[in-house]
């Protein structure tokens, strides 16, 4: 945009600036316009992340619905909470066979699958499979995205898969320094947890009695 384009301008005006007021000709450094055009310089990039994540924002409800994910997957937030939340989120694509988590595996990061299904197997036996508004990378509670490791296989076996994903260590701060976010965030994969235990003992009724009964 051209607000956009004038603050990167900004940027490299005053980035030339402070060059200017550091190696000054007169043969010292100008220390009290240099940091005034710190300040700005700060004041600036910070504008130009904002934005950039504004523009993100816009981008990814062009493609994805979000008023659904709002409304199915995080209906305790607030707009603006929301907003805030996928505002930090990647837009992805998939093809079938790539692999989005393998078992004992390091895991990064927490996928959202918009489209597309994917197949999740542990042990090599499958637990059900994955389509939109299931997470994946998780374990039920956002304690788990502390675990550095995967514990299960996550396999795209449609053509395509979309969805959105986070930077695990960047979600945990953003949701730990926010209590609404958090208990949002926390019912959200709590949910989704149970959605797939019971996907999974309806596709494995037997192994799932006998998990019950200690045979």
């Amino acid at each position: 945009s051209d607000m956009l384009e004038l603050r990167l301008f900004a940027i490299g005006s005053i980035g030339s600036m402070m060059v200017f007021n550091y190696w000054h000709p007169v043969g010292f450094t100008l220390w009290l316009p240099f940091r005034w055009n710190a300040l700005f310089l700060l004041t600036n990039i910070a504008w130009v992340v904002s934005m950039m994540r504004q523009n993100q924002m816009q981008w990814i409800d062009g493609v994805v619905e979000i008023e659904s994910i709002h409304k199915h997957v995080f209906p305790s937030l607030s707009l603006n909470e929301f907003s805030s939340l996928m505002k930090t989120a990647q837009l992805k694509h998939y093809t079938k066979g790539d692999i989005l988590t393998r078992e004992l595996d390091a895991s990064d990061w927490v996928y959202l699958i918009t489209s597309g299904e994917a197949q999740l197997t542990q042990n090599e036996q499958l637990l059900c499979n994955l389509k939109h508004h299931h997470f994946v990378g998780t374990m039920g509670l956002h304690t788990s995205l502390y675990i550095d490791k995967a514990h299960t296989t996550t396999k795209v076996i449609s053509p395509s898969l979309q969805c959105l994903q986070w930077k695990k260590e960047e979600l945990i701060r953003e949701i730990e320094s926010n209590p609404p976010l958090l208990a949002a965030v926390d019912a959200a994969l709590s949910i989704d947890e149970l959605r797939k235990i019971i996907m999974n003992m309806k596709l494995n009724p037997t192994i799932t009695n006998q998990k019950h009964t200690g045979v």
